[in-house]
């Protein structure tokens, strides 16, 4: 099994992330707690050592194994363009989500909108969120593993993309984030089989960001509620309009059927890579939640 792609691309991916939190929580928190660092600066290092080891070990990892480019598939730009309009029926997804956090008591909504409007969008924030996280993010969970699985295997690399894109994900906190990012990061494993570009990967990842993330905190902080409120409907009304289309054209999108050794539940699910990983992001996702809600305590003490 060690000669199976997905173990050597779980495998990095997990020692990516314990070195990353490792980090945060021996060295990152307690500078920031003691005002030795600034929230920028944090940033900065907290991205810097997860990508920069992580990605180098990642591909000391990989080196040995057959680089498998995808071929690309016959798309013309209208469906280029529904699958950038569908990935914004993520908000509903993670609408949806968000009311089931809040019933089984993981969020407090009031809460989070104070900590959404402390958040930075500026300066380092942006550049992050934007430019350099979409482009890594796009090169671990697409590039990656797209050219290690090939175009014999276009099933499981969609499936195992989005579910890899997924659980990164949980180091936010929120399960709502984690099956937003399933969602997207499926379609835009879909562009990746139907272009080989990482590129365009990158710029729907960074357009979506922009759009589903710095825009509408921007529109909430400046504008009044109804104008943010409008937005939220529109991009949600436009995303489920082009998910519904998307259903009804799945077998344009969608490689045909191929008859792999293996199935995606076997390869993946049976895999102890799989496993290792899911238990690194699980553990994050606690250890955010867990964050999230001393924030909120300390938040409820000072008023």
């Amino acid at each position: 099994m060690w000669h199976d792609p997905i173990t050597r691309i779980t495998l990095g991916m997990s020692i990516m992330f314990s070195f990353y939190w490792l980090c945060q929580h021996f060295i990152i928190s307690p500078l920031l707690a003691s005002n030795k660092l600034s929230k920028d600066r944090g940033l900065l290092l907290g991205t810097s050592l997860l990508y920069i080891p992580g990605l180098g070990l990642l591909f000391l990892l990989l080196k040995d194994l057959p680089k498998l480019p995808l071929s690309s598939q016959s798309f013309t730009p209208g469906n280029y363009l529904l699958v950038f309009f569908a990935q914004f029926f993520a908000f509903v997804l993670m609408a949806l989500f968000s009311t089931l956090e809040g019933k089984l008591g993981l969020i407090d909504l009031q809460s989070l909108k104070q900590q959404k409007e402390e958040r930075d969008n500026e300066g380092p924030g942006l550049f992050l969120l934007i430019l350099v996280v979409p482009f890594l993010e796009e090169l671990l969970t697409r590039k990656i593993p797209g050219d290690l699985l090939g175009p014999d295997q276009l099933h499981l690399f969609l499936y195992t993309s989005a579910l890899l894109f997924s659980l990164i994900h949980l180091q936010t906190g929120r399960l709502a984030v984690a099956a937003g990012m399933f969602y997207t990061g499926f379609l835009w494993a879909w562009v990746y089989v139907a272009s080989g570009s990482l590129i365009l990967c990158t710029v729907y990842h960074a357009l979506f960001n922009f759009l589903m993330v710095f825009l509408p905190d921007y529109l909430e902080k400046t504008r009044d509620d109804k104008v943010h409120g409008l937005y939220i409907a529109g991009l949600s009304l436009v995303g489920t309009i082009a998910f519904i289309l998307l259903l009804f054209k799945r077998g344009h999108y969608l490689p045909a059927a191929q008859a792999e050794a293996d199935s995606f539940f076997r390869r993946v699910f049976g895999n102890w890579g799989f496993w290792l990983l899911a238990a690194v992001c699980v553990l994050s996702y606690l250890y955010a939640l867990r964050a999230r809600k001393t924030k909120n305590n300390c938040l409820a003490e000072k008023q």
